[in-house]
């Protein structure tokens, strides 16, 4: 029998969770340097910290996030333009996404699209329920050619 590699490996990580435990510190701690190593190729560094991708990668290896990394995302989200038309659906989502209260012209956007989107769910409900009566037809003269 092969001996059993030690706490802070991959191979410990993994046995580990094959036993149901929660992985220790070491094993975590190898497991994200294993996963930097897989998905950051060679020829490509890392974005440095203080940077909005450096903010991403923290969340993506499950790191905490620094405090340069959180201010150069918060800088990147406050300088985000906004809807760029006005009067759309999604500029209508810009506005709730950004906690703002929607202007006339993007309520009047979004209120066409559901009227528009309701008409398209209603007809399609149609078409399923006529199909599902073409179907229950089928089955029946199905059953009627084989009772006899």
């Amino acid at each position: 029998m092969s001996s059993l590699l030690p706490c802070g490996t991959i191979a410990a990580y993994a046995r580990h969770r094959r036993a149901g435990e929660e992985a220790c510190e070491a094993c975590r701690k190898a497991r994200a340097a294993y996963t930097r190593e897989r998905y950051i190729p060679s020829d490509r560094q890392p974005y440095p910290c203080g940077t909005p991708g450096a903010y991403q990668r923290h969340l993506r290896l499950g790191e905490e996030t620094c405090q340069p990394c959180r201010d150069a995302y918060a800088a990147q989200r406050a300088s985000a333009p906004g809807p760029s038309s006005h009067g759309t659906y999604g500029a209508y989502q810009m506005h709730v996404q950004a906690g703002q209260t929607p202007c006339a012209d993007c309520r009047e956007a979004a209120r066409a699209y559901q009227i528009d989107y309701r008409a398209r769910r209603a007809a399609a409900r149609e078409r399923n329920s006529l199909f599902d009566q073409m179907l229950a037809e089928a089955w029946e003269e199905t059953a009627v050619c084989h009772a006899s």
